[in-house]
């Protein structure tokens, strides 16, 4: 009973970590912006995507191509901010939230209709040499797969800490939360910094999307 435990509580933690990467992207967004971009499932979903074609058409290993993954939703990032939320930000805060969420949603049924509309609504993973490798170690399994997910995971949220207290750019980003107003008066770009957040928070919903697409797997 012990060892069943133990093991749930293991599997808990990996799986904990690529939920915990999705929040971390969304939590960016929303703490800096104010914009609650409820379509972040699906841009996750196209990280997942974007994972499974790499692998699939180019043969390239799902954890080499996360960093293309990362760069191709901090692109479609860019697209969608600048041609849906951009007009949103000199809103109240009260108003962003209002009118990001009634967009967010009109976002999900587009990107879940394109989805289907190109790859259909089959399940699709990521399966590689190494997918049911596992190792025991203490009565307790271990997949390789979720192992190394759960590294990738504690990887980028460090590095996006590190960016975001070592970096000037994350300075400005950090101040910007605290004071926009202020931060503006020191000659932060306020628009720039929005920007940059958004595009950051969705490429970190790409990672989890590839993380996804090899662990588990995706569909609209």
């Amino acid at each position: 009973m012990t060892q069943a435990l133990t093991q749930n509580i293991v599997y808990g933690i990996l799986l904990g970590a690529l939920y915990g990467l999705a929040a971390v992207g969304l939590s960016l967004v929303f703490g800096v912006t104010k914009l609650l971009n409820i379509s972040h499932g699906e841009l996750l979903m196209m990280g997942g995507y974007a994972t499974f074609w790499m692998f699939r058409l180019l043969n390239i290993d799902p954890f080499v191509s996360i960093p293309l993954t990362f760069v191709f939703l901090m692109m479609i990032g860019f697209v969608v901010y600048q041609l849906i939320f951009r007009r949103m930000v000199t809103f109240d805060d009260e108003k962003k939230i209002k009118n990001s969420m009634l967009v967010g949603f009109g976002l999900v049924l587009l990107l879940q209709n394109i989805a289907l509309r190109l790859w259909t609504a089959d399940d699709r993973s990521v399966t590689t040499s190494y997918s049911g490798t596992a190792f025991t170690a203490f009565g307790i399994r271990f997949p390789v797969v979720r192992l190394a997910s759960l590294g990738v995971a504690l990887v980028a949220v460090v590095a996006l800490h590190f960016f975001l207290r070592k970096t000037y750019i994350g300075k400005a980003i950090r101040a910007t939360v605290e004071d926009w107003e202020a931060a503006s008066m020191m000659g932060i770009n306020i628009k720039n910094v929005y920007l940059l957040s958004f595009m950051i928070g969705c490429g970190m919903a790409g990672i989890a999307g590839a993380l996804v697409s090899v662990g588990f797997s995706i569909d609209p």
